[in-house]
């Protein structure tokens, strides 16, 4: 019952693309400490005029992180998974002919991941599991050098 869908990308086909996935870590990394960092000196219970600079660049880094992680996640997966396009959209019909709320198409999709792309789902836990270990071992460099 050995298929293609099934089998670990990553160290099969799919090396170049967790190696790419990886080098676009650093400027992640560094973002996400000028962020924490900026972040740690701002007082976010009150409303400080003065304090708009600080405030804006911290919301600048902020956007500048999450479209970062975006779209290394997404060159990540569509290299990973050339075909997932087609294969979300056909689920999404399926979902849909059955109960047309997002929601539902949204826990169909998952559980559609997990049984029939099972090994997908352990190859992106185990890319998130690093992606902790890498944001803990930041905060903790940057908690212990002052």
């Amino acid at each position: 019952m050995s298929n293609s869908r099934n089998k670990f990308r990553i160290v099969r086909g799919g090396k170049e693309a967790y190696l790419s996935f990886i080098r676009n870590l650093t400027p992640q990394i560094l973002l996400f400490s000028f962020v924490y960092i900026t972040g740690r000196q701002l007082d976010f219970t009150k409303i400080d005029l003065n304090n708009i600079m600080p405030t804006a660049l911290f919301y600048t880094l902020l956007l500048s992180l999450c479209l970062a992680v975006y779209c290394n996640c997404s060159i990540f997966l569509n290299a990973l998974y050339p075909n997932k396009n087609k294969w979300v959209d056909s689920y999404i019909k399926k979902a849909k002919a059955i109960k047309n709320s997002k929601l539902y198409v949204f826990y169909f999709l998952v559980l559609a991941v997990v049984r029939k792309r099972y090994i997908a789902c352990i190859e992106l836990f185990l890319v998130m599991f690093f992606l902790q270990i890498t944001v803990a071992a930041v905060k903790s460099a940057i908690a212990m050098s002052g």
